[in-house]
């Protein structure tokens, strides 16, 4: 759960005498300016209100740092007109002036629907009874600002990471001390790397994409070190020759385990 704030005007139209009053259930606001109260025609009431609030709504960075954050404010009408207010969507919901968000950047389109709430409520004579409310919602979609030059960025040291292991191969299968000192190098640098876009993040159950592919990387590189291990072994025994073409192979199979690793990631 986050929190975000909003400065946004509420248009009602109504008919008859009654002014309907709204409650924003995630959300704690203030009201900006009076009450703007006008004759639409056909009978029809209007009004405009100015409110300043801060909102929470649910945070999903499971594609960080590919997310879409969705942010929604959620009305509904108060006790005491829940029984005459029924909310219609109107065309008009939109973003005006779009917010400068840093690093991010808002969807101009603003879904908005309406759906019945029902709660569990004591009535007048002390029982328990259904009440049903019209829930008017919108949200706002964020998406990151060049969200993909930002992956590109936040990926590279991951990269380099990832491929400093592999200059373990051009070295001798007989240099094993050399070899493990470059594992342990990418290690190190994996890890640092996953500890920095963690610092990032607030705490979190799921896994991120970033946090995916760190975790892909991870595995490259165990299955790297056994391959240096086998390979030394086959060095000791058989010679050079027949270490390197295990390797040749083992390579092969390694990068399609890291790409069918990455799509798993991608796609999940």
């Amino acid at each position: 759960m986050g929190t975000f704030e909003a400065n946004l005007y509420v248009f009602l139209e109504w008919q008859g005498d009654l002014i309907p009053k709204i409650e924003f259930m995630n959300g704690q606001v203030e009201k900006d300016g009076d009450l703007d109260t006008f004759g639409c025609g056909r009978g029809i009431t209007c009004s405009m209100q100015r409110y300043n609030g801060v909102f929470h709504s649910m945070l999903n960075f499971e594609k960080f740092p590919l997310d879409k954050q969705h942010l929604k404010i959620i009305i509904e009408p108060t006790e005491d007109t829940d029984h005459v207010t029924l909310y219609t969507i109107r065309n008009q919901s939109g973003l005006y002036n779009a917010p400068d968000i840093r690093g991010w950047e808002p969807l101009p389109e603003v879904p908005c629907q309406v759906s019945p709430r029902e709660y569990d409520e004591i009535n007048s004579k002390g029982n328990q009874e259904k009440f049903f409310y019209s829930r008017y919602s919108c949200e706002v979609t964020i998406e990151r600002d060049s969200g993909l030059k930002f992956f590109i960025k936040s990926s590279l040291t991951l990269l380099i990471s990832l491929l400093i292991v592999f200059i373990g191969f051009i070295l001798s299968p007989g240099n094993m001390d050399s070899r493990f000192g470059i594992v342990l190098a990418s290690l190190f640098g994996i890890l640092g790397s996953q500890l920095i876009y963690q610092s990032k993040l607030p705490e979190i159950i799921q896994f991120t994409l970033i946090e995916k592919l760190h975790l892909n990387s991870l595995i490259i590189v165990l299955l790297v070190m056994i391959i240096f291990g086998i390979s030394g072994r086959i060095y000791e025994r058989k010679g050079e020759h027949c270490s390197r073409m295990f390797e040749y192979k083992s390579i092969v199979i390694v990068l399609v385990i890291f790409i069918i690793l990455d799509v798993i990631s991608f796609m999940s």
